[in-house]
C-alpha cells in the first residue's frame, strides 16, 4: 500500500470512480444532439417505446385482472433497458452491451409467445428446472427457427454480445471503444461505444414493442402507437452493431 497515494482509500478511490461516472455522463448528455441524425433519434425513440413498455408492465391502459406473468416480464425488459441504457451513459460499454443480450433473450422469447401462444401457458406454468432447460435462449431460438418466425437476436449476435462481458475471452479487452484499441479500467466516454451500445439496446427493445400488443390484445389504435414508435426507434438503429467487422477497437484481433 505505500507505493499508492498516501490519501487513497477504498472509499476515496470509490468516490474517484463515481465522479469519473458522473463525468461520462455529463459530456454523453452534452455531445448526444450532435452525433449526427440517427443516434439522436434512437435515443429519443428508445426513451418512448420503453415508456409505452413500462405502462404495459403497469396496466396503465386497463388491467386484464389475470395473472400478471407476462407485465413482469415487461417490467424486467424495462428495467433491464434502463439499466443498460445508464452503464452505456456512465461509460460502461461493455456492460451495456450484456445488458443488450439479456434484452434480445426477451425479444425472442415474446417472439415466440406470439408465433405459438401455447409455449406462453407452458413457460407460465412448468416448474423453475424445466422452465430454465426449456425456455432456454438456444431452445428458444431453434424453436423460432422451426416456426420460421422473428429472431430478433439470432446465434451470431448473440454469441458476439455475450464476448464483451459476459465470457472470459482472452482476446477482448475491456472498454475498448476507442480508435487506436485501448483498453481502459476506469469510466471514460467513447463514442463509438456509445454508438454500438445504444444500437445494440434498441433492436430488441423494439422488437418488444412490435410483439406486445398482440399479446397483450390491445385494440388497433394503441397498437398502431406501439408499431409506429417501434418503426421510428428501428429507423434511427445506425450501422455501428456488434456485426460489423474491421473496427480496430472492438477486438484485439
Amino acid at each position: 500500500m505505500s507505493q499508492l497515494p498516501n490519501d487513497l482509500t477504498g472509499i476515496t478511490f470509490l468516490d474517484s470512480i463515481t465522479e469519473r461516472e458522473d463525468a461520462c455522463s455529463k459530456i454523453t448528455t452534452e455531445r448526444l444532439p450532435q452525433l449526427g441524425k440517427r443516434l439522436p433519434q434512437c435515443y429519443e425513440a428508445l426513451s418512448m417505446t420503453l415508456a409505452l413498455l413500462d405502462c404495459s408492465a403497469a396496466c396503465w391502459w386497463g388491467c386484464a385482472k389475470g395473472d400478471h406473468r407476462l407485465e413482469y416480464l415487461l417490467g424486467r425488459t424495462a428495467n433491464s433497458a434502463y439499466a443498460a441504457i445508464s452503464a452505456a451513459r456512465r461509460g460502461y460499454y461493455d456492460q451495456a452491451l450484456s445488458g443488450a443480450r439479456t434484452l434480445g433473450e426477451i425479444a425472442n422469447l415474446l417472439s415466440l409467445f406470439v408465433a405459438d401462444p401455447t409455449q406462453l401457458e407452458t413457460w407460465k406454468t412448468i416448474d423453475e428446472k424445466q422452465r430454465r432447460r426449456e425456455f432456454s435462449a438456444v431452445k428458444v431460438r431453434l424453436a423460432l427457427e422451426r416456426l420460421n418466425a422473428p429472431v430478433p437476436v439470432d446465434e451470431k449476435r448473440y454469441a458476439m454480445l455475450s464476448g464483451y462481458s459476459i465470457h472470459a475471452d482472452p482476446n477482448s479487452m475491456p472498454q475498448a471503444h476507442n480508435s487506436v484499441g485501448r483498453a481502459t479500467t476506469a469510466p471514460a466516454y467513447q463514442e463509438g461505444g456509445l454508438f454500438l451500445a445504444l444500437n445494440e439496446i434498441a433492436l430488441p427493445v423494439a422488437f418488444a414493442a412490435v410483439f406486445v400488443p398482440n399479446l397483450l390484445k390491445y385494440e388497433d389504435k394503441l397498437k398502431a402507437v406501439f408499431q409506429d414508435t417501434a418503426q421510428v426507434l428501428i429507423e434511427g438503429v445506425g450501422g455501428v452493431n456488434v456485426m460489423e467487422t474491421g473496427r480496430p477497437w472492438f477486438k484485439l484481433h
